[in-house]
């Protein structure tokens, strides 16, 4: 089975009778059958029981036999977050979830099988060299890309990764690649491509990593521009890869650049796209 990372927003209004409470999603859990869980949920959705937004880029494998779950629950009012459940799973069985309020800093409920989560470190440390880095399980708002948004900013991350180029920090660019979060193992790769333009060569046990992450399946998290999406793994990987250096163009070319006549114009449909889309939006409630 593969580890697959699955945002899920729900949206649970309480005060109407025909929508399914809270606590049937918790007995799903307890019930420790991830199929259920999952077929629950999406079934909701479908229904128009549940509200729900599926990002299109969060599905992803990270190594195989084991899932990985995000959801987000909310109550009455969908701009408030009241709890997350993040979860893992293998063979259909959920080994481990925890439920947390809605800033994060305080645990509801909490349930480990430990011989079966000891599994999955040690089946992580095998494929990757490396004890798993517990903070990068279950993030969600990591972006791989460059020159993002109207203005063209740079994610955090990505300026994260041009430091360590700028300094030769290949330590924390392998600690990167070799994270169970996918938007950091793309900026590992990248940032240690862009080394290589610069003289650093590659380990036998970088590339078997590019392999490994040439093969995964689901999707990475992307920017550029105004366009965010979600896009294949293995497209990205092997890009990054073996398309070096159609797809890395050198450390300069993060730089911000001052704006000219094709930018200014896509800020321009950028914007006129956003008006659009809420016109026909707004219009359509209207009607209904």
């Amino acid at each position: 089975m593969r580890l697959l990372l699955f945002t899920v927003v729900v949206f649970i209004n309480l005060s109407s009778r025909c929508q399914p409470s809270a606590e049937k999603i918790f007995s799903l859990l307890d019930g420790k059958k991830f199929s259920s869980f999952n077929n629950y949920v999406k079934d909701s959705g479908n229904k128009d029981i549940l509200k729900l937004r599926i990002d299109p880029f969060s599905s992803r494998e990270i190594i195989p036999r084991f899932e990985e779950t995000v959801v987000d629950v909310f109550e009455n009012q969908p701009e408030f977050i009241s709890y997350r459940i993040n979860l893992l799973s293998g063979d259909d069985v959920i080994f481990f979830y925890e439920i947390r309020n809605k800033s994060g800093d305080s645990t509801i409920k909490l349930y480990k099988n430990l011989p079966v989560f000891e599994q999955f470190e040690s089946k992580f440390e095998e494929i990757y060299g490396a004890r798993m880095d517990y903070a990068d399980l279950f993030l969600t708002d990591i972006v791989f890309g460059d020159h993002c948004g109207m203005i063209g900013k740079n994610p955090g991350e990505c300026e994260q990764m041009i430091s360590y180029v700028d300094h030769w920090d290949i330590l924390s660019l392998r600690k990167w690649l070799r994270s169970p979060n996918v938007e950091k193992q793309m900026y590992g790769a990248r940032g240690i491509r862009l080394l290589e333009k610069k003289g650093y060569m590659l380990t036998t046990d970088e590339l078997r990593i590019f392999k490994i992450l040439q093969e995964k399946k689901g999707n990475v998290h992307t920017c550029s521009g105004c366009t965010f999406m979600g896009l294949p793994i293995d497209f990205v990987a092997s890009e990054i890869a073996d398309n070096y250096p159609g797809y890395e163009w050198g450390i300069e070319d993060f730089s911000p650049k001052p704006l000219h006549l094709p930018t200014i114009a896509g800020i321009i449909f950028c914007i006129i796209l956003i008006f659009s889309v809420g016109y026909v939006l707004k219009n359509k409630r209207k009607d209904n």
